[in-house]
């Protein structure tokens, strides 16, 4: 999986600093002053220097010593994801949890890096152990409501984003999450009302009102749906995905020319990708220019070789303009990539 910003150094440190205060505070109270305890908060003091690896060096100084120390191995984990070495850092929480499956500190931090690493149901699994140790984190359930909706079960990640917003209206990453997943269940009209509200609260927000347009684009309401992605693309110009959504809304308002400029701004973005070049021979089809889709076709071929949607259309194509050579061929990649249509075409077709 990939990193990203929610992976970030700031988000890590953050993490880290706030483990740092509790444990420094109870340590304090308990006047604690090993061996193992000394090298543990000289590497939480390295961390507050930006000393990451020394910091690494006096946690496991500090393991070396005390082979059970949990919150060693939890914040030599932390320092590890700090450097980006997160197979570390996952034995090392895998190792705290194993110690103490009371640790929110290890099972949390568990839970993280496997979603990080794509391991999702162990990391649903751990997020869960984290709500039950403690239940009023509402980062346990965002995060726990995310990987739910990564892999697909929509109605888990409903739950875990319904108890966020329940608890915290005013948190908009979270509703938007919600109204996302009303739109994966196909809720239309509610995931409707829910973007409605995170807009309200940030009208600015490009992704909201992408979101927002897309469920107002399932509704049929296209027009609508233009004004949501013309204001996304002003405020962020250059999104592969967002000129392609206003693209088929401008299609499907017969705006063939405009959704043509739409596609073309697509490709420039991304040449590599299929959906503008099949969107756009699909238009140059309709419009009377079927060898421009033939061109298009062959361009998503060229980077995807085995893609069956290219090689269906540009049969359609090639037979319009009477290449019964060239579609029979495309016909015949096609029943080989699994298309059992294609045969039906074939016999009408191909000698």
């Amino acid at each position: 999986m990939k990193n990203s910003s929610k992976y970030s150094i700031k988000y890590i440190l953050t993490r880290l600093v706030i483990v740092y205060f509790m444990v420094l505070s109870t340590e304090i109270k308990a006047n604690v002053f090993s061996d193992s305890t000394f090298f543990y908060r000289d590497g939480l003091a390295k961390i507050e220097t930006k000393e990451y690896l020394k910091a690494i060096e006096d946690f496991s100084k500090a393991i070396q010593i005390a082979p059970n120390y949990t919150e060693a191995y939890c914040h030599r984990g932390l320092t590890y994801s700090v450097l980006g070495y997160f197979d570390q850092a996952y034995q090392d929480f895998l190792k705290a949890n194993a110690l103490n499956p009371k640790s929110i500190c290890a099972v949390s931090n568990l839970a993280i890096e496997e979603e990080k690493l794509g391991m999702y149901h162990k990391s649903i699994k751990h997020f869960t152990q984290a709500i039950a140790l403690d239940s009023t984190d509402l980062d346990f359930h965002t995060r726990r409501g995310t990987v739910s909706f990564n892999i697909g079960d929509f109605n888990a990640a409903l739950n875990d984003f319904a108890f966020v917003i329940q608890k915290f209206p005013s948190f908009t990453d979270a509703r938007l999450h919600y109204a996302v997943c009303l739109f994966e269940l196909k809720q239309f009209n509610e995931s409707l009302v829910q973007a409605d509200i995170v807009v309200n609260e940030a009208p600015n927000d490009a992704n909201a009102l992408v979101k927002r347009g897309k469920v107002k684009a399932a509704l049929g309401d296209h027009s609508n749906a233009l004004k949501d992605f013309s204001k996304a693309i002003e405020l962020v110009d250059d999104n592969y995905d967002y000129y392609i959504l206003r693209a088929e809304s401008e299609f499907a308002l017969g705006n063939n020319q405009n959704a043509i400029i739409d596609c073309d701004k697509a490709v420039n973005l991304d040449n590599f990708m299929a959906e503008a070049y099949l969107l756009r021979a699909k238009i140059y089809n309709l419009i009377g220019k079927p060898v421009y889709s033939i061109e298009d076709c062959t361009k998503v071929l060229e980077n995807i070789p085995n893609h069956k949607e290219a090689f269906w259309n540009r049969a359609e194509y090639r037979i319009k303009v009477k290449d019964f050579t060239g579609a029979c061929a495309d016909l015949t990649e096609t029943l080989n990539l699994g298309e059992q249509g294609a045969a039906v075409l074939m016999k009408k077709y191909c000698k």
